[in-house]
């Protein structure tokens, strides 16, 4: 038998097998977790490819032509789908004890969908003109008329025309018994041609001749009087507009939903293998989560530079840098993935009953419905914090500061995200995460500057940063076998899905009606006031415990 000793040693040896040593100098030396070059690797480019799609697939849609109530309308069908695909992806993993399989199958769908992006045309309604042009000279077949000079082309687009006969006009015996047709005619019936006028550069002289052959059915009469008849036409543009728009606009919404699908449950299931390795290996997740925030910062800022250097001098945007960048990304990531060696689970069984005796558990529900008001704040924020520093005077410099700052702020704090759970305490900093809302919410109900958001922002250490990273981490401690997967899913489900479809209705709402300082104030009461009930909850049980524990030892005497 070994001795604990040799058991020691061994795991050392274990231990140091896998690491990376880096010597910068004799005092400064760095180890890296082999394990985890290639999971910081797939973090970096997933969250680099991801946030630039959040920051330009909506940009792109303006461009193509959906406006803001389609888009917002399929932004709303696509939240309670998300919550539904990452739950279904969470339970599928925890059945087959695997995540990886499940992240290649969402890869793939996810890289064709942005490359299909790439092939849809515009859905610009095609324009069109109607001018009537008058009959002159005594000659039917020649159509005189003064209009705008981007009216028509002289060219063979889409013009159709008929001709409409006066009937109120004076007639001959003869005429009076004719039988006048109104005949359609087509772009190659008619010969049109366009002068600028000297006088006015904006207007100009059109010609429109009926050929030989477009004349002949005119009307059974020889002669028709020039005088009783118009010619009415409509010409629509060639170019830049789509014939089918309703069609284009419903492909549109199915590739952004399913885009939309796909990229929110790959960051959920992303939590899950990471979770899992760095339990594996007894490693820190804010670690991981690091290279998660530098592909957020870089990503985004590499697609706008990209974008500026190639089209700044170009009248057309086109966004197909974009998303080749973003499927170069995205490859990279789950190349990386690829590499990465997941432990197998041992495949669920009992699922049902096992979340029945979870969801009993009062310190399950109460950590649910935190959820529900932490993701309900984050999401407002996210979603009407620029709009309402725009509101008091906000530069778009600023909006963007106050978007990439966070990221910043947190990345010291997620180096040693390890050391500040152990001190505080998953729960603790559950109760501190909602005071950092509380205190958010009412700091920007009040600010007269917006300057004055950049300093409000460093709150993110707390509500997003280190929360998070608890969360995770309390999951982990929770959830039995079988539902690991599930619960972290679910978790993330709650704090971005749900959440944000609570703030998009509600906090909407009250922002639209009341304005945004009392929006801001009400997000920030809500948080304040469960964050009371979180922390009543914890000092009960803490003294219930003490009081448990009291009686154990009188027991024992």
């Amino acid at each position: 038998m070994e001795s604990p000793t040799q058991l020691n040693g061994e795991s050392k040896r274990v231990k140091d097998k896998h690491l990376l040593k880096i010597s910068i100098c004799k005092k400064c030396k760095i180890n890296v977790n082999k394990t985890f070059i290639p999971v910081k690797l797939a973090l970096y480019f997933w969250f680099a490819a991801s946030y630039s799609s959040i920051s330009f697939v909506p940009v792109f849609l303006k461009h193509q032509g959906i406006k803001i109530a389609d888009f917002a309308i399929i932004s709303t069908i696509s939240v309670p789908l998300q919550f539904f695909s990452g739950v279904i992806a969470g339970i599928f993993a925890d059945k087959i004890g695997r995540t990886k399989p499940i992240m290649i199958g969402y890869f793939i769908i996810y890289l064709l969908v942005t490359l299909s992006f790439t092939l849809m045309p515009k859905v610009t309604e095609c324009g069109s003109n109607t001018m009537n042009f008058t009959c002159q000279e005594k000659d039917s077949s020649h159509f005189p008329a003064d209009y705008n000079c981007r009216a028509l082309n002289n060219d063979t687009q889409n013009i159709s025309c008929f001709k409409i006969s006066l009937r109120n006009s004076t007639y001959s015996e003869y005429q009076s018994n004719c039988i006048h047709v109104n005949n359609i005619y087509t772009s190659e019936d008619i010969i049109v041609e366009k002068y600028m006028l000297s006088n006015n550069s904006h207007i100009c002289h059109y010609n429109l001749n009926l050929k030989n052959t477009a004349i002949e059915n005119l009307t059974t009469c020889r002669i028709e009087e020039c005088e009783s008849s118009i010619l009415s036409c409509t010409s629509k543009s060639s170019t830049n507009c789509t014939e089918n728009k309703e069609i284009w606009i419903l492909i549109y919404c199915i590739a952004f939903i399913v885009y939309d699908l796909t990229r929110s449950t790959l960051f959920k299931l992303f939590d899950v293998t990471v979770m899992d390795l760095t339990v594996e290996h007894d490693s820190d997740f804010g670690r991981q989560r690091i290279w998660s925030m530098l592909g957020m910062l870089s990503g985004p800022m590499t697609v706008g530079f990209l974008l500026n250097v190639l089209y700044s001098n170009s009248s057309e945007k086109n966004y197909s840098a974009v998303f080749y960048f973003i499927v170069v990304c995205t490859s990279l990531s789950a190349a990386a993935l690829c590499l990465v060696n997941t432990k197998l689970n041992k495949p669920a069984k009992q699922m049902g009953k096992k979340f029945i005796k979870l969801f009993k558990d009062i310190n399950i529900v109460l950590f649910l419905l935190l959820l529900l008001v932490s993701g309900s704040s984050f999401g407002f924020q996210q979603m009407f914090r620029n709009w309402y520093l725009q509101d008091i005077g906000a530069s778009d410099f600023l909006l963007g500061l106050c978007s990439g700052i966070p990221s910043l702020y947190g990345l010291p704090f997620l180096y040693y995200s390890r050391w500040w759970i152990n001190k505080i305490g998953e729960q603790n900093l559950f109760v501190l995460a909602l005071l950092g809302y509380a205190v958010s919410g009412f700091a920007y109900s009040l600010i007269q500057e917006p300057w004055i958001a950049v300093i409000i922002q460093s709150t993110f250490i707390l509500t997003y940063h280190l929360f998070w990273v608890s969360v995770l981490s309390f999951v982990v401690k929770v959830a039995p076998d079988g539902l690991q997967a599930t619960m972290k899913v679910l978790a993330c489900a709650l704090q971005y899905n749900v959440g944000r479809m609570i703030s998009t209705s509600l906090g909407g709402y009250i922002m639209n009606v009341y304005g945004g300082r009392m929006a801001f104030k009400v997000i920030g009461s809500s948080a304040l006031i469960y964050s009371v009930i979180y922390g009543a909850y914890l000092i009960t049980r803490y003294f219930s415990k003490r009081k448990i524990g009291a009686q154990l030892e009188n027991n024992l005497k």
